[in-house]
């Protein structure tokens, strides 16, 4: 198993290249494709059979023996949306300091000390 492979350094994002990895993403990328193209088909959905005639029967369910009408369900959780509100609300700042910093203009921003200090 190779070792953790730090995507920073000297404070600014790096991508690593093959031989850090261990392994090429390019030629993984290769294989993938080359694999989905070789499952993809010509003929799209017209490959797939309509249930119909002597297949019918399969759009039934077994388990219901008669059918159940109801209005849709609307459920809405405010929770979820109140955490993605909150952690945006983190880290927007954060990350604008950091990319004002890595600019050079950190020491120009008026929330710089609280901002570093979430950091």
């Amino acid at each position: 198993m190779n070792k953790p492979v730090s995507l920073v350094q000297d404070g600014k994002l790096v991508i690593p290249n093959a031989e850090v990895l261990g392994f090429d993403p390019q030629e993984i990328r290769r294989k993938y494709d080359f694999e989905r193209d070789r499952r993809l088909r010509p003929d799209g959905a017209a490959q797939y059979q309509d249930v119909d005639g002597d297949l019918d029967h399969y759009k039934d369910d077994p388990y219901i023996t008669k059918r159940i009408e109801r209005a849709p369900v609307q459920e809405w959780d405010s929770i979820v949306l109140a955490q993605h509100a909150w952690a945006i609300a983190i880290m927007v700042p954060i990350l604008l300091y950091a990319a004002a910093r890595d600019r050079g203009l950190g020491s120009r921003m008026s929330s710089a000390s609280s901002v570093e200090a979430a950091m």
